[in-house]
């Protein structure tokens, strides 16, 4: 064999194992998409519980340490909660927009979001409790 043949066989043999690996890829993705239950959970409730940010964002946090640790939020709602969009759980799919909401000036409650619920927050911003908006 001349050497340009080799090189077309290596070329074709790396096009083929390009074009094996990605369905590949893409199926393992779906597969563990499909198991991860904070990603089920917010697309099926419209959001979830978040327990901790970091080491440092839990209940009970000051504000001035959410501040500190996550920068200034992308919204404020009229009671004071503050938002941050682009938020995703580590080791997880799920992302949508961190609400942190306080009583006093410490950490009462965090969830994590889908942009209806933020709507419906929003609509009514004496509501107490997050609405848990269903998906279709």
């Amino acid at each position: 064999m001349n050497s340009h043949t080799l090189l077309s066989f290596r070329a074709l043999a790396l096009c083929a194992a390009t074009l094996l690996v990605a369905p590949v890829l893409s199926a393992a993705d779906g597969y563990t998409v499909k198991r991860d239950p904070a990603a089920r959970l917010l697309k099926k409730n419209g959001l979830i519980v978040v327990s901790a940010v970091d080491d440092n964002i839990r209940s009970g946090s000051s504000r001035e340490t959410v501040i500190e640790r996550l920068g200034q939020p992308t919204s404020t709602m009229e009671d004071g909660t503050l938002l941050y969009s682009d938020f995703s759980v580590l080791e997880s799919g799920a992302s949508g927009i961190l609400a942190i909401r306080f009583n006093g000036d410490s950490v009462n409650e965090m969830r994590l979001c889908t942009p209806a619920v933020i709507k419906a927050l929003k609509a009514n911003p004496k509501m107490t409790e997050f609405p848990v908006v269903f998906a279709d």
